[in-house]
């Protein structure tokens, strides 16, 4: 087997060979390593994430319930449908209304006017979120 001569004149050897096959391996893991360190400290700082957030930073609670007095919360506690009637109901005794900004649980009189304008033509100015028992 012959050798061949590199561009620097000397004889290329097995040794030589894999020196630089090494070298520019771990050039190329080094200049990975390096991206991947330095997307790690950049990362959220360019992209946003956990590092945004300082120690005196307030978020809104997380809730799992509704706010008490809001359409969601009268429905719930009062045993309401905002779809078809329960197959046991022929007519709703109550209902969860705004009336001038007002939200409430009404009764009977309320839930005539409700039924009036959901289901006729009336306009009694209420949002009828939901009929109940």
């Amino acid at each position: 087997m012959t050798n061949r001569v590199t561009t620097t004149g000397r004889p290329d050897t097995v040794r030589g060979v894999l020196g630089r096959v090494l070298r520019a391996r771990l050039a190329v893991l080094a200049l990975f390593a390096a991206g991947w360190f330095a997307g790690l400290e950049l990362g959220p700082a360019v992209l946003g994430g956990p590092h945004d957030a300082t120690p005196g930073d307030s978020f809104p609670p997380v809730t799992s319930s509704p706010a008490p007095g809001s359409p969601a919360d009268l429905i719930r506690r009062h045993d309401c449908w905002t779809g078809p009637a329960p197959h046991d109901v022929t007519v709703p005794g109550h209902v969860v209304i705004t009336q001038n900004g007002v939200t409430r649980y009404a009764g009977p009189r309320m839930t005539g006017l409700a039924l009036e304008q959901v289901f006729g033509d009336a306009d009694h100015g209420l949002t009828v979120h939901a009929f109940c028992r």
